[in-house]
């Protein structure tokens, strides 16, 4: 069984370490500001949020998981989401086939991980739906 630790630093890149013999695994740089929040997401992913400008009307969240969809095996970027508003949690549905994005504006974002899809209500392309009936924030989202 593999081990890795995933760590954000403050230049915006995201290193992956092997806890057995602590060597760097995996080190993605491109990223247009620093994050602010990392999780292992199911088996295959890790997410990073990022921070935004304040005169910004979105957010986006690096799915290496958050926004940019990466392989890690592979390291190879797999798909690339933008939401229409700031994102601060994500849960990876079991089967890894949608990811649930919880935003500011009390909305969840749905957005496809492994099939081609279209724009869907003005969210962008790779959103295929939301549910709006939330007042608050989302900190955290987990499935049962």
């Amino acid at each position: 069984m593999e081990v890795v630790l995933a760590s954000s630093s403050l230049d915006g890149g995201i290193g992956c370490w092997d806890l057995h013999t602590g060597a760097e695994q995996l080190r993605y740089k491109s990223c247009s500001s620093p994050s602010h929040g990392l999780v292992a997401v199911g088996p295959r992913f890790i997410a990073s949020s990022q921070l935004r400008e304040p005169s910004a009307t979105s957010g986006s969240v690096l799915f290496w998981s958050w926004s940019k969809v990466w392989s890690l095996s592979r390291g190879t970027l797999l798909r690339n989401i933008v939401f229409p508003s700031h994102i601060d949690s994500i849960v990876l549905d079991p089967a890894e086939h949608v990811f649930y994005a919880g935003s500011r504006d009390g909305k969840i974002f749905i957005a496809a991980l492994s099939t081609e899809s279209v724009a869907s209500n003005n969210c962008g392309m790779h959103i295929v739906g939301s549910f709006s009936n939330q007042r608050l924030s989302f900190l955290l989202l987990s499935l049962f």
